[in-house]
């Protein structure tokens, strides 16, 4: 049985920063942290935090669970001080990145969602 395999040849301008994006995507991971508002500033529903490529499922569980309740303890405090949705999610990405940092050595890109319900 013979198999084809094809070889492509990137050609053209490639962004350098778009190259750089991607190798620190593959070297650092992702982590995406949804979280619900509702109208007075509560949280709606639980945090999710997902993280992709940071280290093995079985090991990421415990990481994201403690990621969930900061986020969780930040919507709490910005309910009652009534912080603007960008800060909220500024303050999001550097809680949950630290967390993982200080357990892993590494920084993840973090991409946080606020659903406004």
């Amino acid at each position: 049985m013979e198999t084809q395999s094809e070889t492509w040849m990137i050609t053209g301008d490639l962004d350098d920063n778009l190259l750089r994006d991607r190798r620190r995507l593959a070297r650092e991971g992702l982590v995406v942290v949804v979280a619900g508002v509702d109208r007075y500033g509560g949280s709606s529903f639980r945090p999710m935090v997902h993280s992709v490529g940071v280290i093995s499922e079985e090991s990421a569980e415990g990481l994201e669970e403690n990621a969930v309740k900061e986020v969780m303890g930040i919507l709490e405090t910005a309910r009652s001080l009534r912080v603007n949705r960008d800060d909220l999610k500024e303050e999001i990405r550097i809680k949950v990145r630290g967390i993982f940092r200080r357990a892993l050595k590494k920084k993840p890109r973090v991409v946080t969602v606020i659903v406004e319900e």
